[in-house]
């Protein structure tokens, strides 16, 4: 995952809690996308993998982040305004 260039932002306020944060991300990404695919080869699981991850770390906004991406905190982007 990491020698595509993508692996998974973790962003926590605090040392403690740490590994709770880190459990969820991977318990998370086997619920929603390792146990609900049958992947036929190593490079069909390869995308599908980098595929969540990009959306986890691009799409999803996160409560935790103020409903940001992780990219969004990463590259210090600015949250879009909210709808009134």
């Amino acid at each position: 995952m990491f020698r595509l260039g993508r692996g998974h932002r973790m962003y926590c306020l605090s040392a403690q809690g740490n590994e709770r944060g880190v459990e969820h991300f991977w318990r998370s990404f086997k619920q929603k996308e390792v146990y609900r695919r049958a992947y036929e080869t190593v490079a069909e699981a390869r995308k599908g993998i980098a595929d969540y991850l990009r959306y986890f770390n691009e799409e999803r906004p996160h409560q935790g982040l103020d409903n940001r991406t992780p990219d969004d905190v990463f590259y210090k982007r600015k949250p879009l305004p909210r709808a009134a």
